[in-house]
């Protein structure tokens, strides 16, 4: 244990902008520190999020102080304490995306709009993010870069398939019949797969506003784990819920998903 007077190095985050910086903070009175030896951890500092206090690892680390929740719209109007000036290039935010439509830019305490870039000159699509995603964003100097859209960006279903909704999409017409994995081959070939019964379910119900064709009257491969030796799934005979056993090597007609 040690009591003196010291000037404490410590790792800051300048709230709200992520320009993480050392700085010097002078104690006024004595600092105690207390553990084992190989201890070198200091706790009990308060959660305080105040412009001009430390911060202590738990807050920067969860970015609560940085995180906002914009309304749906085309411009994201967004606020933060602590900054009374254009954001500077560095400026770090995690915005959790409302949902809507189209292009969308974000409004920092009234400065901007700035545009949200999914890469290099593509901006957001609100469509293409699930209400609720956390967007990680860091400013460039003139638009903020979604560092993490390759992980959270909904693909868009090629041409030749139907969104069923924000999950997958599927082929609009059953395949000719093929064995199991021939089926399961085919659609691999061309960047799909077999769907999986809550799936073919879905698309079953939705067939006719969804512009589906033969979904039910026979059945079809599906991907679903079976209790049986060299038998698959199937479905759709008698009615979108209609399950059956068989064996891989007979042909049986099949549609094709696809996750977005």
């Amino acid at each position: 244990m040690m009591k003196k007077l010291l000037t404490l190095i410590l790792l800051t985050g300048l709230h709200p902008t992520f320009r993480g910086a050392h700085a010097q903070i002078t104690l006024d009175r004595p600092l105690v520190l207390t553990g084992q030896t190989e201890d070198r951890r200091i706790s009990g500092l308060h959660g305080s999020v105040d412009a001009a206090d430390a911060l202590s690892a738990t807050v920067e680390q969860d970015g609560a102080h940085r995180t906002v929740t914009p309304a749906a719209a085309s411009i994201w109007e967004v606020s933060l304490s602590g900054l009374s000036s254009a954001p500077p290039a560095g400026t770090h935010l995690i915005a959790m995306a409302p949902g809507g439509s189209g292009v969308v830019q974000i409004q920092l305490n009234g400065y901007g709009p700035y545009p949200l870039l999914l890469g290099p000159g593509e901006p957001l699509d609100a469509a293409e993010v699930l209400i609720g995603t956390p967007l990680n964003l860091v400013f460039d100097g003139s638009a903020f870069q979604i560092t993490n859209g390759a992980t959270v960006r909904r693909q868009p279903c090629p041409e030749n398939m139907v969104t069923v909704n924000e999950e997958f999409c599927i082929s609009p017409q059953e395949n000719t019949s093929a064995t199991f994995f021939e089926a399961a081959v085919s659609c691999g070939t061309q960047g799909m797969r077999l769907c999986g019964w809550a799936e073919f379910l879905v698309a079953c119900n939705n067939a006719p506003q969804l512009g589906l064709t033969g979904m039910t009257g026979n059945w079809e491969w599906i991907d679903d784990a079976v209790n049986e030796d060299g038998a698959a799934r199937s479905s759709g005979a008698s009615a979108c819920s209609a399950t059956s056993d068989a064996l891989v090597t007979s042909p049986r007609p099949y549609h094709c998903c696809r996750s977005r």
